[in-house]
C-alpha cells in the first residue's frame, strides 16, 4: 500500500542525498527538514502545505509543526507508508523534526535532514530513531478530514 499514485521503483532521490542544511532551504542546494518533505513528496505528486518556520528555538519549531498539523487535514496512520511524514521529538517536551518513509519496499528507512549534517537516510528501528518517533502522518483531503482540520484549529496545543 502506498499513499502516492507514484510507484516506489520510478521515485528517485539520489541527488538529495549530501545537499547541506539551511534553515529555511527549500533547495535545490540547501534545505531545512520541511524544505525537504516539500521536495520528496512533489517529486511523488504528493501535497506538502507550506507555513513551516525553521528556527533553533524547539518551542517554535513545535508549534509551526502544530500550525501546520492544524491547518492542513492530516490522519495519523498506524505505521510507516511510503512517502508518509514521520515526525520525531528531538527535544523533551516538543516534536521538532520531520522526515519521509522511503519507499523501497520494507517501509524501515527514512530520509531526512538536520543542523550540522546533510541529507540522508536512516533506519525508523534504529537505536538513535525507534524511541523519538511521535507519528507517522499523511495528508487527509476527504471531506471528514476537512472537518476534522476545522475541529482541530480549536484545539488547544498540548
Amino acid at each position: 500500500m502506498s499513499v502516492s499514485g507514484c510507484e516506489p521503483n520510478s521515485f528517485r532521490y539520489e541527488d538529495l542525498l549530501g545537499k547541506e542544511f539551511s534553515y529555511g532551504g527549500r533547495g535545490p542546494d540547501a534545505y531545512d527538514c520541511y524544505g525537504l518533505m516539500i521536495e520528496l513528496r512533489k517529486r511523488a505528486g504528493l501535497f506538502v502545505p507550506e507555513g513551516y518556520a525553521s528556527t533553533d528555538l524547539p518551542e517554535v519549531m513545535h508549534d509551526s509543526l502544530e500550525h501546520v498539523r492544524l491547518n492542513c487535514p492530516f490522519v495519523l496512520l498506524p505505521g510507516p507508508l511510503p512517502y508518509s511524514f514521520v515526525t520525531f521529538k528531538l527535544h523533551p517536551r516538543y516534536t521538532t523534526h520531520i522526515g519521509m518513509v522511503v519507499p523501497d519496499g520494507y517501509n524501515i528507512r527514512f530520509i531526512h535532514i538536520l543542523p550540522k549534517m546533510r541529507v540522508g537516510i536512516e533506519r525508523l528501528d534504529s537505536s538513535a530513531w525507534s524511541h523519538r518517533i511521535t507519528g507517522f502522518w499523511e495528508a487527509d483531503f476527504t471531506a471528514e478530514g476537512a472537518e476534522n482540520a476545522e475541529r482541530g484549529k480549536e484545539w488547544k496545543k498540548i
